[in-house]
């Protein structure tokens, strides 16, 4: 599977002055006018962000978490899988 590269560079910034744990990337090629005002924006909406699991209290799990639809009785084998190209012909 190819790997989708960004078009453009990023500029990091910490979105939390002070807390170099806490950053974001922006488009280095954005005008100054709109680098500030994404920056100011994101600042503004930082409480947003969950930076650790403990910033998910108070949260519906049925929002958050990721279940794989697998069925646990059927073993490896037989499960089906995904066919392209000339194994998909066979």
């Amino acid at each position: 599977m190819e790997r989708i590269e960004s078009v453009e560079e990023h500029k990091e910034i910490e979105l939390i002055p002070g807390e170099p744990k806490k950053t974001m990337r922006i488009g280095s090629r954005l005008s100054s006018q709109m680098e500030t005002f994404t920056i100011e924006f994101l600042r503004k909406n930082s409480d947003m962000f969950a930076w650790s699991p403990l910033d998910f209290i108070g949260i519906d799990p049925e929002v958050i978490v990721h279940r794989l639809n697998v069925d646990l009785k059927l073993n490896q084998s037989s499960r089906r899988r995904g066919r392209s190209g000339q194994n998909a012909r066979r």
